[in-house]
């Protein structure tokens, strides 16, 4: 994948919003915050009714991408200053673990695989480390529903700073899983609430290990919610650092 180009290209940090309009939502009001450009929407195309929200997922595993303006090229994570040693398994599981968090939250299904090429979201880590992690977005406008339709995404983790995996109510370090948790948040199409107590909200937090109401409210009020009979499946495993 040597780079992308897009009619727009929307930034999201992690706990914090770098392009774009933030405007107040009449749905979500003070829990959650729907991303806007222009004062129009920013979400992946809805798929036929019923049917969820499907994006394939990829890990950078062999040399760098270059991916966008903030993402700059991502490699694969190596975590060296982490608080006890990360393999390769333990950060699929915490990426798999966040997607199925999400999964359980609106209809939406996410998919490992191992071609970035082709992949919907593509994960790794910066080249030029800074921050603690981002989210690039690749949309075009959509004139019919005259809203930003996001193409693909990436999600960029500064793996310089000190990673853990778990929650362990020390601030200094950043569990994989809640961060990751709350940039794929951005993935799919939300801001940081105005309220604090959210998942989506602006900082860095260990007080909230799962989605709350205002976090699921956005998602579904985007994708959907999920089929009440739908089948649990795991999908660490399926594919990742490999």
């Amino acid at each position: 994948m040597a780079g992308w180009s897009a009619k727009l290209s929307l930034v999201v940090l992690v706990f914090g919003f770098a392009s774009g309009s933030v405007a107040a939502d009449e749905v979500c009001q003070h829990d959650c915050r729907l991303l806007e450009f222009g004062g129009h929407r920013v979400m992946w195309a809805q798929s036929a009714a019923g049917h969820p929200l499907h994006l394939t997922v990829a890990f950078i595993v062999h040399g760098s991408a270059a991916i966008g303006n903030t993402c700059g090229s991502i490699r694969r994570p190596s975590f060296g200053n982490a608080k006890r040693p990360i393999t390769d398994a333990d950060f699929t599981a915490a990426v798999s673990r966040a997607m199925s968090r999400w999964e359980a939250a609106a209809n939406i299904r996410f998919e490992l695989i191992s071609d970035v090429a082709t992949a919907d979201v593509v994960i790794g880590a910066q080249l030029a480390p800074r921050g603690i992690a981002f989210v690039d977005l690749q949309t075009s406008f959509d004139d019919v529903q005259e809203r930003h339709q996001i193409k693909r995404a990436a999600i960029c983790l500064n793996d310089q700073v000190r990673w853990k995996i778990g929650l362990d109510t020390d601030p200094t370090t950043f569990d994989v899983e809640r961060v990751v948790l709350h940039e794929i948040g951005h993935v799919l199409g939300l801001d940081h609430p105005s309220s604090r107590g959210h998942i989506m909200a602006f900082r860095y937090s260990e007080a909230l290990a799962e989605l709350t109401a205002g976090d699921i409210k956005g998602a579904r009020h985007l994708y959907g919610a999920p089929p009440v009979t739908r089948r649990r499946e795991s999908i660490a495993g399926k594919s990742g650092l490999n």
